[in-house]
């Protein structure tokens, strides 16, 4: 629950060039990976992407990071 004029922060994984279920658990990452993605995602949790940036790290993994905010409400 967010308090009013509130906002959600996410660090998520984009997809990467490793195969499926190499680090030994399931990953659901096209989910998340792109800002349109993410954007469909959070949607129907009356959500929006309202700023996105990546983050590479040296070992090969790539974040999208997003702030999210509510749908504003029409009357």
């Amino acid at each position: 629950m967010l308090r009013p004029g509130g906002r959600a922060v996410t660090a998520t994984f984009r997809i990467a060039d490793r195969p499926a279920g190499s680090r030994g658990f399931p990953t659901f990452h096209t989910r998340t990976a792109s800002p349109a993605a993410l954007s469909r995602t959070v949607a129907p949790a009356g959500l929006r992407v309202t700023r996105h940036r990546t983050w590479d790290h040296d070992g090969g993994d790539s974040l999208l990071l997003a702030e999210l905010e509510p749908v504003p409400r029409t009357a």
